[in-house]
């Protein structure tokens, strides 16, 4: 009971932190743009010229095994050169990801989720890790905000990025999650501004 009374005040706390805000919205803006393209681009294939069938469309999915080795050796990369520095790269390559997912042609499509789920998993595992990093003796209470607006993110962006596939078709889902990608560089541009300290229990 004494520790759910306590969970205001160090929520206050981590969000005084100057890094922790723009990590949760980091997370937001990755899920957002991961689950936005991963929800239409199989309606996509499946709509003409394509015609893909759904066994296609759902081996899709077998490009998570790319993040598999994304996580581990983003967070190698982000220990040798900077969390901050790995994670703009992470954007980047979603960014790239997202400008060949945008062409006609199915092999630069490819290409293009395989460079999405790339930058995502390794952005993930790099801010998570940070997160856990800076809250220090919060790192429970921080790493459950985080998963929150990891969640919230998908929920709220992927549903948004469903009015626009509705609106302007698949074209219209690359635009939004292009935009959503350079917020998340201008966040991680300002978590680099702004993150001195960790959060101290």
């Amino acid at each position: 009971r004494g520790g759910l009374r306590q969970l205001p005040s160090r929520w206050r706390t981590l969000f005084a932190d100057p890094g922790l805000p723009w990590l949760f919205a980091t997370s937001f803006v990755l899920m957002g743009v991961f689950v936005t393209l991963y929800n239409y681009l199989g309606y996509h294939l499946l709509a003409p010229p394509y015609h893909l069938s759904q066994t296609v469309v759902g081996l899709i999915f077998s490009v998570y095994l790319v993040g598999t080795f994304s996580s581990a050796w983003m967070g190698q990369q982000a220990t040798r050169y900077g969390r901050g520095r790995v994670l703009s790269i992470s954007f980047v390559l979603i960014g790239a990801g997202i400008a060949l997912l945008a062409m006609p042609w199915l092999t630069t499509m490819a290409l293009g989720i395989a460079l999405v789920t790339f930058g995502f998993f390794g952005g993930h595992s790099v801010a998570s890790s940070w997160v856990g990093s800076r809250a220090g003796m919060m790192r429970a209470e921080a790493s459950a905000l985080y998963l929150f607006a990891y969640y919230l993110g998908s929920s709220v962006l992927g549903g948004v990025g469903g009015l626009a596939y509705a609106a302007w078709d698949w074209l219209g889902v690359c635009a939004f999650a292009a935009v959503l990608t350079l917020l998340g560089g201008g966040i991680v541009w300002a978590l680099q501004q702004r993150a001195p300290q960790p959060v101290t229990a």
